[in-house]
C-alpha cells in the first residue's frame, strides 16, 4: 500500500513501491550511504523501481575525495545503477567551491571522482526591479560543462527551474522552453526539473530563499506549472530517439549582443541566416548528414529566421515534436539558393535534417 508523501516515511521500501505502481523510478538517498555504501547498494540493487543512487547536491572541493570513494564502493556492489552527483554553478562564490574559480572546481571534480556523466545547476530566469531576465553567465555555464562532456566522452544533465524562490520567478511557458531549449543546444543529454513537490520552508527562513508554488504546491495541490512542464517534456521525449544519435559539432548565436559567445558563420549545410536571435546548434549523424537545433534566444517575443542552404544539401525535414517522425519541410527560393523559413514561439526550439538526397 501506498503512503502519501505527507506522511513523511523514512521507510524507502514504500516509496520504491509507490514508484512501481506509478511506472517511475527513484533516486534515492539513505543515511548510511557515507558509511556502509556497499550495504545500501546490497540491499536495493534488485528493486524495479531503482533509478539512480544520491550522493551529494553542491558538493565543494573538500568532498571529492569521499565521494569517489563512496561512488567506487556503489559500483562494485551494483555496477548497473549510477551514482547521482549535481555540481555548483559558475556563479557560487570561491568560498562555496573551495577552490579558485569554477573552471578549477571543474577540473578537479573530473579528476578525481572520474563521473559518468556531469550534473550541475544554473537557475537562470530572475527578475530585477520588475523586469525578467537572464542572469549573466547562463551561456558560459553551459559551454563549459558542455565542453568538458564532450572532451570526457560522458554526458551531461542541466536543470531548468520550476518552482520560483527568492528572485526566480514562477517560470511563463516561454521561459521554460528557453531553459529546456538551450539545455539541448549545447548537447544536454538529461533534462532536470527543480522542482516536482514544492520544499517546505524552515521556519524563519529568508525571503531571498523562501519557496513558493512549484508543480505541485507544498500542501499537495497541482498548480498550472505541471501541465506546462509536462507539455514541454513531451516534446523534449518526441526529439529524443533522434538527438541521442547525434553528435554535437557547434554552437552558434545569430545576432548575438554577447560578445564571448561564437558568432553564426557558414557551415554544416547552412550558408546564411537573416531574422530574429537564435542559437543554431550543429550535430552531424553517423551516415554523415548534418542536423541544426535552432532556438529563439528570445522567451518573450515570437521569432522567425530563414536558413539559406549551402551545396550539396537539397532537402531538408523536422522531427515531428509530437509524434517524433520526420516530415518534409517546404523550400523557397533565396537567390540563386534554396532556403527555409522556421517560425519560432517564445524559447521555442525546433529540430531538423539537412539531407543530401531527396529521402530521409
Amino acid at each position: 500500500m501506498c503512503v502519501p508523501p505527507e506522511a513523511n516515511s523514512n521507510n524507502l521500501y514504500i516509496h520504491l513501491e509507490c514508484a512501481e505502481k506509478a511506472g517511475i523510478k527513484v533516486i534515492i538517498q539513505d543515511s548510511r550511504m557515507w558509511t556502509d555504501p556497499e550495504a545500501v547498494a546490497a540491499e536495493f540493487k534488485s528493486h524495479p523501481a531503482l533509478g539512480m543512487y544520491y550522493l551529494w547536491d553542491e558538493p565543494n572541493t573538500t568532498n571529492f575525495k569521499h565521494l569517489a570513494e563512496v561512488r567506487d564502493a556503489i559500483r562494485k556492489e551494483d555496477p548497473t545503477h549510477l551514482g547521482w552527483i549535481n555540481l555548483l554553478p559558475n556563479y557560487a562564490t570561491p568560498d562555496q567551491l573551495v577552490a579558485e574559480s569554477f573552471t578549477q572546481y571543474l577540473d578537479r571534480y573530473v579528476e578525481e571522482v572520474k563521473p559518468q556523466f556531469l550534473s550541475y545547476d544554473f537557475y537562470g530566469i530572475v527578475q530585477e526591479a520588475g523586469a525578467t531576465m537572464l542572469r549573466k553567465g547562463f551561456f558560459d555555464n553551459l559551454e563549459e560543462v558542455s565542453k568538458k562532456a564532450r572532451k570526457q566522452a560522458i554526458p551531461f544533465w542541466a536543470f531548468v527551474l520550476a518552482t520560483p524562490f527568492g528572485p526566480h520567478p514562477t517560470p511563463a511557458e516561454g521561459e521554460l522552453r528557453f531553459q529546456v531549449f538551450a539545455s539541448l543546444a549545447y548537447g544536454a543529454r538529461g533534462i532536470q526539473y527543480f522542482t516536482y513537490w514544492t520544499p517546505e520552508n524552515a521556519e524563519g527562513v529568508s525571503s531571498y530563499t523562501a519557496f513558493k508554488d512549484g508543480p505541485i504546491s507544498a500542501d499537495g495541490t497541482k498548480t498550472p506549472s505541471l501541465d506546462l512542464i509536462g507539455k514541454v517534456n513531451s516534446e523534449v521525449h518526441s526529439l529524443a530517439p533522434a538527438l541521442v544519435k547525434l553528435t554535437l559539432e557547434s554552437v552558434k548565436h545569430f545576432e548575438t549582443i554577447d560578445e564571448e559567445l561564437e558568432a553564426f558563420s557558414p557551415g554544416y549545410g547552412i550558408d546564411s541566416l537573416r531574422g530574429s536571435t537564435v542559437i543554431t546548434s550543429f550535430f552531424s549523424d553517423r551516415d554523415a548528414n548534418w542536423w541544426v537545433l535552432v532556438v529563439n534566444r528570445s522567451f518573450e517575443l515570437d521569432g522567425e529566421v530563414t536558413l539559406t542552404l549551402q551545396k550539396p544539401i537539397n532537402s531538408v525535414y523536422e522531427v515531428n515534436k509530437q509524434k517524433g517522425n520526420l516530415e518534409e519541410v517546404k523550400m523557397q527560393a533565396e537567390g540563386r539558393k534554396q532556403a527555409f523559413s522556421v517560425k519560432l514561439s517564445p524559447g521555442d526550439g525546433r529540430l531538423f535534417k539537412l539531407s543530401k538526397a531527396s529521402d530521409r
